[in-house]
C-alpha cells in the first residue's frame, strides 16, 4: 500500500483533513478504547500533525508533536485496527522523530505512552520514567527519548 505523508500546522490542514483526524481518533480512542473522555483539546491548534493518507484518501495513521516547556511531545498516536501490526505504527514515529528534529533542533522527548506500548516505544529508543498513572481511564507511563 502506497502511502503520501504530510506534516501540517494546524493552520494548514484543510478542513476535511481535520475531519478525517478527528474521526479516527474518535474512533479508536472513544468508542474502541471505551473512553468518554473529551477528544479535541487546545493542544490541536499549537501541534505539528503527522499523517498518512492511501490513495483512496483515507487516513491511515496520525500523531501530533508539540513544545512542552523545555521539552517536546508527541501524541494521540493513532493507526486504524484494520492497519495494525503492518509496520505502519514504527515508520510513524520515525517521521514524527524526524519532523521534531527539523522543527525544534536535538531535544529531548518526553512522552506519556499507554502501558501496553512500552514495547513498541523501547524498541525506538525511549525509556521508562517513574511508575505508572491513568489518564482517560487508562494506564500510562512517561517515557523519555534523549
Amino acid at each position: 500500500m502506497k502511502l503520501h505523508w504530510h506534516i501540517k500546522t494546524f493552520n494548514q490542514l484543510t478542513l476535511n483533513e481535520f475531519w478525517k483526524i478527528v474521526y479516527l481518533r474518535d474512533k479508536v480512542f472513544i468508542v474502541e478504547q471505551d473512553s468518554p473522555y473529551q477528544e479535541i483539546d487546545k493542544q490541536d491548534r499549537h501541534s505539528y500533525h503527522v499523517f498518512a493518507m492511501n490513495d483512496q484518501q483515507h487516513l491511515i495513521a496520525y500523531a501530533r508533536f508539540f513544545k512542552n516547556g523545555d521539552n517536546v511531545s508527541f501524541g494521540r498516536v493513532v493507526i486504524p485496527k484494520e492497519h495494525r501490526g503492518e509496520g505502519i505504527g514504527a515508520e510513524l514515529i520515525k517521521r514524527v522523530l524526524n519532523g521534531i528534529k527539523k522543527v525544534y533542533g536535538p531535544t529531548k522527548i518526553v512522552i506519556e505512552a499507554q502501558y501496553y506500548a512500552i514495547g513498541f516505544y523501547k524498541k525506538l529508543g525511549f525509556y521508562t520514567v517513574g511508575k505508572p498513572f491513568r489518564d482517560a481511564g487508562r494506564k500510562h507511563i512517561k517515557m523519555i527519548k534523549d
